[in-house]
């Protein structure tokens, strides 16, 4: 998911993905290469931090966690 989002922010969503379901793994992939909503977003519970830009590497990064 995005850290934006219409309705609901990425932050806020993947924290109450990891408080239901602990286990969950959730990913950002963002246009933000901000070093602050990366550390936040891990935070929250985010497995990953991923930039749209590197979107191609996807699979590979889930494959290593």
């Amino acid at each position: 998911m995005d850290i934006r989002m219409a309705c609901i922010d990425g932050l806020t969503t993947a924290r109450r993905i990891r408080n239901y379901d602990p286990s969950a793994r959730v990913f950002i992939v963002t246009d933000y290469a901000d070093e602050d909503l990366r550390r936040a977003a891990l935070e929250a519970g985010a497995s990953g931090y991923v930039l749209k830009q590197d979107i191609a590497n996807l699979a590979e990064i889930v494959g290593s966690l």
